[in-house]
């Protein structure tokens, strides 16, 4: 009976140690409650995140390449050029890629050849110096698809160029 004994107090030793021991678990199970069983996430499942997905593409921009008469001129076709191209929202095609012709300040706008390249907005811009001083600034928006002129605007400024160059584009 001694060994009989002797193993019911192993057996009451070892259950009492379970109860008093806390329980292992590895260090990055979160606690769980007593009652409740921990949360099987394996139903969520994986998603591989790796740029594969093609987007819509953006629509084509074409700002205008007219001759420029002078510094004011150029500086805000550059400006603005870069600033949509910045935006994200376009494809801002290369000047390169404009229908031939030349494009003077006084040119009509004819859309039908823009339209022939695919693009969806034709911006033109540009700076004229006025006989009080100030630079004048004309901005028109084109949409090739339509035909007509959507947005004109249209600033005269003493020599601040960038704030103005800014906030036309």
């Amino acid at each position: 009976m001694n060994r009989t004994h002797d193993a019911a107090l192993m057996a009451l030793g070892a259950l009492a140690a379970l109860l008093v021991a806390p329980s292992a678990r590895p260090a990055d199970t979160p606690p769980t409650s007593g009652l409740q069983p921990p949360v099987d996430e394996s139903v969520l499942g994986t998603i591989d995140v790796n740029g594969s997905a093609t987007a819509a593409p953006l629509p084509k921009l074409a700002v205008m390449p007219i001759v420029t008469t002078g510094d004011a001129d150029t500086t805000l076709q550059l400006v603005v050029k870069k600033d949509l191209d910045l935006s994200g929202q376009y494809e801002v095609i290369d000047d390169s890629a404009a229908p031939s012709g030349l494009y003077l300040h006084e040119s009509p706008v004819d859309v039908a050849p823009w339209r022939s390249k695919g693009v969806a907005v034709l911006v033109r811009v540009l700076a004229n110096k006025l006989p009080s001083g100030k630079i004048e600034l004309l901005g028109s928006a084109y949409f090739p698809s339509r035909g007509k002129i959507r947005f004109s605007s249209t600033a005269s400024k003493r020599p601040r160029l960038p704030s103005v160059r800014h906030r036309t584009a």
